[in-house]
């Protein structure tokens, strides 16, 4: 059963009553090692990954197939284009593979990826989340993985989507012996003080968040020497 994927010695109370205090939690080692391991290799393997951007207020994913099979010089037209949206209004950059709405549209998941998934949809799941956020409404958690490779990122914006119900977004995350100089980390700017805080990516550690909360990933950098991997998502409630 999806369940017996959990960490069962995962510290909830902390993280809930950091939630409670910050709008943000840190849950480390949330699964099995083995089997995060095990998911992150599937992941890294899978083909099916999207090019995910915005233009003219609308979002645009390229599927492999499509920008692999884009000239160098497009690839940096398009490139440039994202960029120059980006000064400008909310823009991202990444690759992802949409594993809620596959599984909507009756598309087939990896063995793993399947697993994570009827994992994020469990009682079980559900529950824990209902507990750490203090929020009884939640119904079932939208989820897709991420990929962040060099020049990747994600502006700032609050996740709230008229419609959406969102009531905390969350991230899994899949990177090993990830380096703080190498970009790819969750930030929460503080406009008062001109800081903030931030997640750095870890591995099979699972970040939350209050929604409505402005955040952005920032640019992964040439030094990073491999990809900021992880499962990203909302904890969502159906329309009454």
């Amino acid at each position: 059963m999806s369940e017996e994927l959990f960490n069962a010695s995962a510290d909830l109370q902390s993280a809930g009553s950091r939630f409670a205090q910050e709008g943000r939690a840190l849950i480390p080692d949330i699964l099995h090692s083995d089997f995060a391991r095990e998911l992150a290799a599937e992941l890294l393997e899978e083909e099916d990954w999207n090019l995910v951007f915005r233009d003219n207020g609308r979002h645009y994913d390229l599927h492999r197939t499509q920008w692999q099979a884009l000239t160098e010089q497009n690839h940096q037209l398009l490139r440039q284009r994202v960029l120059a949206v980006g000064r400008l209004e909310f823009q991202y950059w990444y690759y992802n593979i949409p594993l809620f709405d596959m599984v909507s549209q009756g598309r087939t998941l990896g063995p793993q990826a399947q697993q994570l998934y009827d994992l994020l949809q469990s009682d079980a799941f559900i529950k824990r989340m209902r507990q750490v956020t203090a929020v009884p409404a939640i119904d079932f958690a939208d989820c897709q993985a991420t990929l962040y490779k060099e020049g990747s990122f994600l502006s700032r914006h609050d996740d709230e989507v008229v419609g959406k119900n969102r009531h905390a977004a969350f991230v899994l995350g899949l990177s090993c012996d990830w380096r703080t100089d190498w970009g790819g980390l969750l930030t929460f700017p503080d406009d008062e003080s001109g800081s903030g805080s931030y997640f750095q990516p870890g591995f099979n550690n699972l970040y939350l968040f209050r929604v409505p909360q402005p955040h952005l990933v920032s640019m992964v950098s040439p030094l990073a020497q491999q990809g900021r991997l992880s499962i990203t998502g909302w904890l969502r409630s159906r329309p009454d």
